[in-house]
């Protein structure tokens, strides 16, 4: 399912992962104009998936279309792994801790380690763009198709610009993500062979939803769990699309 792929594209787009993997190239490129824009075209893209994939039965022009998304995704899926572990890579490298190491070897190894670095956001930039021009010309051939944008489409879209908040901007919520973050990792250790379900009760806009992916894009969330899902469940709500 092309939905399903175009999701996780997404997902990894706002993950604070790839954040701080951008957040190394932001001072010398135009990178974050570049991945907003693709986040856009993803979203726009998204919005029609639900038609196009009704409609891919009768008309091969629209299968072909989907195949071409499809490889697309999977190519920004693996480029973006790539950039995360490469940038997580530099930064467990850091400064070494040996205090007895020679100053021509200390530069050395700054000299090195900063190469690595330059080659990483050069590497993002230009393949950030050249993704961007193969994910334009995608987006732009859905218009040939006449699809159009279903209500489940638009509930989808809705849902992802909420797992999009910004998370630098949530403010006094600390202690309660601490606490939720706690009962998420020391209990599900605890309880590896059930199934556990953690709930946030309370009336509606006291920030349920915001505390929720606060968590979820939690550095020591990601790293502890091999496979992360975020999924809405609406009133009223499509079965098969989730």
């Amino acid at each position: 399912m092309v939905d399903a792929v175009v999701s996780v594209v997404l997902d990894q787009l706002i993950s604070s992962a790839f954040e701080e993997a951008i957040e190394r190239v932001r001072r010398v490129t135009a990178v974050k104009a570049e991945v907003d824009k693709l986040t856009s075209n993803l979203l726009a893209i998204k919005a029609v998936l639900s038609d196009a994939e009704q409609k891919q039965v009768k008309e091969k022009g629209i299968r072909h279309w989907l195949d071409q998304l499809k490889e697309a995704s999977c190519d920004m899926e693996d480029v973006f792994d790539e950039w995360i572990t490469a940038s997580r890579r530099l930064q467990i490298k850091g400064i070494p801790q040996e205090k007895t190491v020679c100053s021509y070897f200390l530069v050395l190894y700054f000299l090195v380690l900063s190469c690595f670095g330059f080659k990483l956001r050069h590497d993002i930039a230009q393949k950030m763009k050249e993704i961007n021009e193969n994910l334009e010309g995608i987006s732009k051939q859905k218009d040939r198709f006449d699809l159009h944008v279903t209500r489940s489409s638009e509930e989808s879209v809705r849902t992802q610009s909420i797992a999009s908040i910004n998370l630098p901007d949530v403010r006094g919520r600390v202690e309660e993500k601490d606490t939720l973050k706690r009962k998420l990792l020391f209990e599900s250790s605890e309880q590896q062979n059930a199934v556990q379900i953690i709930s946030l009760i309370g009336m509606g806009g006291i920030g349920k939803t915001t505390l929720a992916q606060f968590v979820y894009n939690d550095n020591d969330v990601i790293s502890n769990f091999e496979k992360r899902m975020w999924v809405c469940v609406s009133d009223p709500f499509d079965e098969y699309g989730i």
